[in-house]
């Protein structure tokens, strides 16, 4: 995740689909969920990482990762794979 400037999640509930945003402010997590009344602190990157695998069981949930603009895609890496991915 050190290579995220911050994550973009889509996921569907009782509502409808609901967007919302992971971000890393000063080496800390936070989900910037409007819906929420403040934001929600992740404290660890494990912390953030469990919340994202918990938003990704939903079969309907959609993760895009915002890169750092220096990437290039050799950079970039499928999880458990040497396979290179676009951006």
């Amino acid at each position: 995740m050190s290579k995220c400037e911050g994550i973009i999640v889509n996921r569907q509930g009782w509502l409808g689909k609901h967007w919302f945003t992971i971000r890393k402010v000063d080496g800390t997590y936070f989900n910037l969920d409007s819906k929420l009344s403040e934001p929600q602190l992740l404290p660890t990157e494990q912390a953030a990482r469990s919340f994202i695998k918990e938003c990704l069981s939903a079969s309907s949930a959609h993760v895009l990762l915002v890169l750092k603009e220096d990437l290039k895609p050799a950079d970039i890496y499928t999880r458990g794979s040497s396979k290179q991915t676009s951006t």
